[in-house]
C-alpha cells in the first residue's frame, strides 16, 4: 500500500468550502453532535466500565483533532497518519494537551500491521480518510480491519455523502487564490489520487458505502447524514434526515458499524404496512356526501390494479360476502416515503361501510430490503403528529395525511374513532418457514409487532408467548395479533412457497385450465392475500361501532324535570340503535366465526364489549321502566291535584 500525502495543505480547500457554503458555527456543532452521538453508542455497547479498557486505533488522524476527544473514553488510542507534516502536527498536540494515553505513529495500516502483527482493536476511527483514497485501497484497508478487530469491535466513520444511488466523484483545487470544484467519474477519481497534486473526492451514497462494508464483513448499525447546506441550527439535522429534499443537501454521513460475526445483523426484510385509521361520521347523510365526493374521484370503467386485488381477494375468500360490505375507492395518487427508509410502492385506500356509518383510511407502503428496526419505528410513529413522512413533496404525518384526504372530500373534523396496523413479511433473510422460528426470530417478531425497540432483551419465553395466538393455513404462512397490531408471516419469496404454487398448477390445470388469479397475485395492501386485511376490518369495524355507543350513553340518573317525554324518546332511540347493533353483531356468530377472525376478534377484547353493550342495555331497560312509572306517577299526581282544584272551584260555586 503507497504512502498517502494530503493534497489540501493546511486544510485550505476546507476551509474555504465552509466559508462559502455554510454557516460555520453550525459546521462545527453539527460535527459536534454527531460525535457526542458516537461516543454515547461506545458506552452503550461496551458498557462505561468496558470504556476504560478501550483499544481504539484512530486511521488517518490528519493534525490529531479527534484525539482528545475520544481519548477520554478510551483505555489507549493508537493514531495513525501517513503524511509526515500533520503526523507532526498530531504529536505535537498531543504533547501540548498532555494526553498520555494516545501514541501517534507515521504510518499507514498496512505499514504499522508490518511491525505490529499482533494488533487488535475494539473500536475504529474513520474520519474523513476513504473519500480520498483508491477504490482498493479502501477495500483492503477493510479487509485488514476485519482482520485485526475483535468480535465486538465498532467503526466509526465519517465520510462525504450523496443522497443518490450512485456515489459521485470530484476533483477539488486552487486556482488564483479560489477554491475550484469539478466533476468527474471513477476514472477521473482514481487517475487524481495516482497524481497526487489535487484533491480527488468521492461523494459516497449509503447503498456503496454499504456494499464496500459488506464485502469486508461489517454492516452498518447507524447512519446519520449532517452537515446540511443552509442550515443554521444542529438540531434540525436528524428531521433533515428524514426529509428526502433536505437530504439531498447533506454534505457528510456517519456510520456506526459493527462486524457481522458479532451477532447483531438482521435479516432483510421485503413486505407491506398498511396503515388503518377508522372514523366514526356524523350522520347518514355525511356518509352519503362522503360517498358522492368519492365517486367523483373515480374514472368511469378503470379500476386500478390495488383495487382489483382487493375485490379478487375478497370474492376468492367470501364470495362477496364481506361481514360489513364496503365501498372502495382510490382517492388518488400519493407518493409516499419516509427519509432512507426502502419505500418501493405507496398508495391510499379509502372504505366506506355505508350501513354502519364508518369510514376507514388504509396508507399502504411496499418495503424492500428493509432493516426490521425500521419497521418496528414505523410501527411507533404510526399516529405521530412529528412524523416526517413526504407525500407528494410535502412533509406530513400519517393521521394529517388522511385528514387532509378527508377535508378534500368535504368531511374535515372528523375525529379518528381508532387505528390499527399490519405488517405483512414476504421475506425474511432466508427463512423458509414460518413456524420452528428460533428465540432470535421470536424475539424479531415481537419487536415488529409490538413496536418495542428493547425486544433483544425480552426473555425468550415471554416472545414466544406473545406470537403463541396465531393462525396458519400453510408452512410459510402465519397470522399473529397482539391488541390492534397485526403481523403476518406470508413468505411468499421462498421456495416452499414456489413449490407450493407448482402443486396448485398440477392439480388446477388440467381440471380447471389454470390457476385462479387470486393465487398468481402479490398484492400491495398488506393481509390481503390471506384474508387478513378483511379479518381486521371486521374486528376494528365491531370495536368501533360499540366504542361509538358507549361513548353516547345517555345519562341514565334520575330524571329530576317535571316532563321527562323527551328523555324518554332519547333514551327509546339509543335502546333501539344498541338492540340493532347487538343483533348485527350476534348474526356473525362471533364463536361460530373462522379461525383467523376468532384471533382477531379475540386479540381486540370484542367480545368484552359486547358484553358491556349488553349490561348497558340491561341497565337502559331498567331505567326506561323507572322513567315510565316515574312519568306515570307524576301524571296520575298532576291530574290528581287538577282533580282536587276543581272540586275546590265547584264546593266554591255552591256558595253563589
Amino acid at each position: 500500500m503507497d504512502r498517502f500525502s494530503y493534497a489540501d495543505k493546511g486544510d485550505r480547500l476546507t476551509e474555504k468550502l465552509i466559508l462559502s457554503e455554510y454557516d460555520p458555527v453550525y459546521w462545527e456543532k453539527s460535527e459536534e453532535r454527531l460525535l457526542e452521538k458516537a461516543k454515547a453508542f461506545l458506552a452503550e455497547h461496551f458498557g462505561t466500565d468496558g470504556l476504560g479498557k478501550l483499544d481504539m486505533l484512530d486511521l488517518g488522524c490528519g493534525t490529531g483533532r479527534l484525539i482528545p476527544v475520544f481519548s477520554p473514553v478510551a483505555g489507549s488510542v493508537t493514531a495513525l497518519e501517513p503524511d509526515s507534516e500533520r503526523c507532526e502536527e498530531a504529536k505535537a498536540l498531543t504533547e501540548e494537551k498532555r494526553i498520555n494515553n494516545a501514541q501517534v505513529y507515521c504510518d499507514d495500516l498496512a505499514g504499522f500491521l508490518e511491525t505490529h502483527p499482533d494488533a487488535v482493536f475494539r473500536a475504529v476511527l474513520i474520519s474523513h480518510i476513504f473519500q480520498h483514497i483508491s477504490r482498493d485501497t479502501v477495500r483492503d484497508i477493510l479487509k485488514l480491519l476485519r482482520e485485526h478487530t475483535t468480535e465486538d469491535a465498532v467503526i466509526i466513520m465519517t465520510t462525504t455523502f450523496t443522497a443518490s444511488e450512485e456515489s459521485g466523484f470530484t476533483v477539488e483545487s486552487f486556482e488564483n487564490g479560489e477554491r475550484r470544484c469539478e466533476m468527474t467519474d471513477l476514472d477521473g477519481f482514481e487517475r487524481t489520487v495516482s497524481e497526487g497534486k489535487n484533491l480527488p473526492v468521492c461523494l459516497f451514497s449509503r447503498n456503496d458505502m454499504t456494499e464496500l462494508l459488506s464485502e469486508a464483513g461489517f454492516y452498518v448499525r447507524s447512519f446519520s447524514p449532517y452537515h446540511f447546506s443552509g442550515e443554521t441550527d444542529e438540531m434540525n439535522d436528524e428531521r433533515n434526515g428524514q426529509d428526502p429534499e433536505r437530504l439531498s443537501s447533506a454534505r457528510d454521513a456517519m456510520y456506526i458499524c459493527l462486524r457481522k460475526d458479532a451477532g447483531e445483523e438482521l435479516p432483510k426484510i421485503d413486505g407491506k404496512i398498511s396503515f388503518m385509521q377508522f372514523y366514526s361520521m356524523r350522520s347518514r347523510e355525511d356518509t352519503e356526501s362522503l360517498l358522492s365526493a368519492l365517486k367523483g374521484t373515480t374514472v368511469p370503467g378503470e379500476v386500478p390494479q390495488e383495487l382489483k386485488d382487493v375485490y379478487t381477494a375478497e370474492g376468492f375468500l367470501f364470495g362477496g360476502g364481506l361481514h360489513f360490505p364496503a365501498k372502495r375507492f382510490i382517492p388518488g395518487k400519493y407518493d409516499i416515503s419516509f427519509g432512507e427508509l426502502p419505500v418501493s410502492a405507496s398508495h391510499v385506500i379509502v372504505s366506506v361501510y355505508p350501513d354502519s356509518y364508518i369510514c376507514q383510511i388504509t396508507v399502504c407502503l411496499t418495503l424492500t430490503g428493509a432493516d426490521p428496526r425500521d419497521i418496528i419505528w414505523l410501527h411507533q410513529i404510526q399516529t405521530s403528529p412529528a412524523a416526517a413522512f413526504s407525500v407528494n413533496g410535502e412533509i406530513m404525518s400519517i393521521p394529517a395525511l388522511c385528514e387532509n384526504i378527508l377535508s378534500g372530500l368535504g368531511q374535515g373534523g372528523t375525529p379518528r374513532a381508532s387505528n390499527s396496523i399490519i405488517i405483512e413479511i414476504n421475506r425474511m433473510g432466508d427463512r423458509e418457514e414460518a413456524g420452528g422460528l428460533s428465540g432470535d426470530d421470536c424475539r424479531l417478531l415481537y419487536g415488529m409487532l409490538s413496536g418495542d425497540e428493547g425486544w433483544r432483551y425480552v426473555p425468550e419465553a415471554m416472545a414466544r408467548e406473545r406470537i403463541s395466538r396465531s393462525w396458519t393455513s400453510r408452512s410459510f404462512v402465519r397470522a399473529v395479533a397482539f391488541e390492534a397490531n397485526f403481523l403476518i408471516l406470508n413468505l411468499n419469496r421462498s421456495a416452499s412457497y414456489r413449490k407450493y404454487i407448482e402443486t396448485q398448477h398440477s392439480f388446477s390445470d388440467p381440471r380447471y385450465g389454470g390457476l385462479n388469479e387470486y393465487f398468481t397475485m402479490d398484492p400491495a395492501t398488506a393481509g390481503i392475500a390471506h384474508g387478513f386485511f378483511f379479518s381486521v376490518e371486521t374486528g376494528m369495524l365491531i370495536r368501533t361501532i360499540t366504542d361509538r355507543l358507549m361513548d353516547r350513553r345517555p345519562d341514565i340518573s334520575k330524571p329530576t324535570g317535571i316532563i321527562i317525554s323527551d328523555e324518554i324518546r332519547r333514551n327509546k332511540r339509543y335502546r333501539a340503535e344498541m338492540i340493532r347493533t347487538l343483533s348485527r353483531v350476534q348474526k356473525l356468530d362471533i364463536s361460530e366465526l373462522g379461525e383467523l377472525d376468532a384471533l382477531v376478534i379475540g386479540g381486540l377484547s370484542v367480545s368484552n364489549r359486547i358484553e358491556s353493550l349488553r349490561h348497558l342495555l340491561d341497565l337502559l331497560e331498567g331505567d326506561l321502566d323507572l322513567m315510565y312509572q316515574t312519568s306515570t306517577n307524576r301524571l296520575v299526581n298532576i291530574l290528581t291535584a287538577i282533580g282536587l282544584i276543581l272540586a275546590g272551584i265547584q264546593t266554591i260555586m255552591t256558595f253563589f
